[in-house]
């Protein structure tokens, strides 16, 4: 494919920079009484974009220093794929929550979320007086958050036994990281190939530290990291044009981005029908048994 003929660390600079643009356009503004939640779409941005720039960082080699006082140089490729996976789970949250025409979906939507978290927090084992304190505010908040929800009309898509599970935190029912992330456009084959081998990585499965066990020279070390650097890529690109449709200030700090800055984000938000072609041709050259 024609990524093959790019840099990839410099189109990853270039996303980030424009990320960072975008972002930073939205903040000290403004909010309207009542529309406060809508800041949290900039907080999952923020949290992309770190966790983002922290996966470049840890792309370049650093020393570890052993017990005889050598130092061998490695490259945590690990942590890169890890990071690339939140980044994923970043980028469908947020397209979850604010991907809507319908305000009051979208306003929906976020309670079921900060419910989830709400209740996460008052369910911890506080050991100090300030953590106690933490999570009896959040199961009062949580309470009423509860009462507000059960109060929408928008509650009723969800069967009895779903409404059970939105009610206890579970904000992720009736919808998988998948069907949000073909809705957000990514390929499936393209989303369960990645996604399933980078969860891997995050729950210490077999696979994974095969990958960790081979790969004992920078080289290698490097090739798997940088692969999950070009995932990256396509969520941060895939986040400018979901993000600048949501505020204004976003779509007119993108517009006014250098050419070759806008040009590198349209590049890579690349849609799954053109993944498609590429996937008919694989099955297309695959042996049959």
């Amino acid at each position: 494919m024609a990524e093959n003929a790019r840099n990839i660390e410099t189109d990853f600079d270039v996303l980030l920079q424009l990320t960072a643009r975008i972002i930073e356009a939205q903040a000290g503004r403004a909010i309207a009484p009542g529309e406060e939640w809508k800041n949290d779409a900039q907080v999952l941005a923020h949290k992309l974009f770190k966790q983002a720039h922290s996966a470049r960082r840890l792309l370049a080699p650093g020393a570890i220093l052993m017990p005889d006082g050598s130092s061998v140089d490695a490259i945590d490729h690990t942590s890169v794929i890890i990071l690339a996976r939140a980044c994923i789970e970043g980028f469908i949250t947020l397209h979850w929550i604010f991907q809507n025409e319908n305000d009051d979906l979208r306003r929906f939507r976020h309670k079921l979320w900060k419910l989830g978290g709400l209740l996460d927090r008052a369910k911890l084992h506080p050991a100090t007086d300030e953590a106690r304190e933490k999570a009896q505010s959040a199961q009062a908040q949580a309470t009423r958050l509860i009462e507000e929800i059960r109060g929408s009309a928008l509650l009723s898509m969800y069967s009895e036994k779903q409404i059970q599970n939105v009610l206890k935190g579970k904000w992720r029912e009736g919808w998988q990281w998948r069907t949000e992330a073909i809705r957000a456009g990514f390929h499936p084959k393209y989303f369960d190939n990645v996604y399933s081998h980078y969860s891997g990585y995050a729950h210490s499965n077999w696979i994974s530290t095969m990958q960790i066990r081979e790969a004992v020279d920078l080289e290698a070390q490097y090739r798997l990291g940088r692969a999950a650097i070009q995932v990256i890529v396509h969520i941060l690109a895939k986040f400018v044009h979901f993000y600048v449709m949501l505020f204004d200030t976003a779509s007119s700090a993108f517009e006014t981005a250098r050419p070759n800055s806008r040009a590198t984000a349209r590049h890579w938000n690349i849609e799954a029908d053109d993944l498609d072609r590429f996937y008919r041709t694989e099955e297309k050259n695959t042996p049959r048994q």
